[in-house]
């Protein structure tokens, strides 16, 4: 995992637990995490991914949407819906529909599926502006 991957407000964990990351500081690779040394900078190669299962889906607000023996998981706002399926343990493939194109990725971990989020609402704020503008 590399700073790079990282945003404030994405689930992390170490050795002692799961943790949220409450600053970032990309010139000597440290993050800060809430509840764990208050202040103190940790080097980002201290910390690791969690692995994405269906307690964290639950966390994420993401609904069981099941239909056979494979995993599947919907996430549903303001008329855009990102679909998720299993591939294999622990391998998933997202679907973004109701931007303009489906975009179709395949994630891993808990932090992966944060940023697919972030990106959703910057697409979601950039298509309700485009259709705002009057030409």
């Amino acid at each position: 995992m590399t700073i790079d991957e990282l945003r404030i407000g994405y689930y992390v964990s170490d050795d002692a637990g799961v943790y949220c990351i409450t600053a970032l500081d990309g010139i000597y690779q440290n993050v800060m995490l809430s509840g764990v040394r208050e202040g103190e900078w940790i080097p980002v190669e201290k910390i690791k991914p969690i692995s994405l299962n269906l307690e964290w889906f639950e966390r994420l607000g993401l609904t069981d949407a099941r239909t056979g023996t494979k995993g599947r998981w919907a996430y549903f706002q303001d008329g855009h819906q990102l679909d998720i399926w299993e591939l294999e343990d622990n391998i998933y493939h997202v679907y973004l529909k109701g931007i303009e194109d489906m975009l179709t990725i395949q994630l891993c971990y808990v932090h992966e599926l944060q940023h697919i989020f972030l990106l959703q609402s910057i697409w979601k704020n950039a298509w309700n502006s485009k259709k705002s503008i009057k030409r």
